[in-house]
């Protein structure tokens, strides 16, 4: 099942319901739902979405927890097909975001039936993609290890062997 979080500040509130419900009426999981703690939700999830319909509202203490914790779990390869997409009223909402999150995606809160629809596609092509790295090699034939015919025999050493006896006597 694909997952997804929901991030928003207060102010975002009755637009994050309403993403929730066109991604819940398409199908997918909000993993908040299911989870125990905030960071288990976002372990879960698939995609990020982040709510915003202001410039700031990114950088609230809040919101830049929950993306600065799912992007770290992209960047080291934990959540390696995992995706964050803003979901803003227009554009001009999405001029000053930190260089971090500028490589990511964004849809219109008009749009949120497409959001839904696109995760869906990104998360079945992930699924393909790690399919077709998984697929099985031809095996390898392996160089077996022989020792060579005229080797120097090498000096045997017991602890039984007589004790060397001294010059003195």
């Amino acid at each position: 099942m694909i997952g997804y979080y929901v991030a928003y500040p207060p102010a975002a509130e009755e637009w994050a319901e309403k993403v929730n419900e066109a991604f819940a009426a398409a199908g997918l999981c909000n993993t908040q739902d299911a989870a125990h703690s905030g960071k288990e939700a976002l372990r879960l999830a698939d995609f990020l979405l982040l709510v915003v319909t202001e410039r700031a509202q990114a950088e609230l203490p809040d919101m830049r927890n929950a993306w600065e914790f799912f992007e770290n779990e992209i960047r080291w390869r934990r959540k390696p097909h995992g995706e964050i997409l803003f979901i803003a009223p227009d554009e001009s909402v999405l001029v000053n975001l930190p260089l971090r999150l500028k490589k990511y995606g964004y849809y219109l809160m008009t749009e949120a039936g497409d959001a839904a629809a696109y995760c869906k596609d990104a998360y079945q092509t992930a699924q393909e993609s790690a399919a077709r790295e998984k697929k099985e090699m031809p095996p390898v034939k392996e160089i077996k290890y022989s020792p060579a015919a005229e080797s120097v025999p090498q000096i045997k050493f017991s602890v039984r062997a007589p004790a060397i006896k001294s010059f003195d006597k």
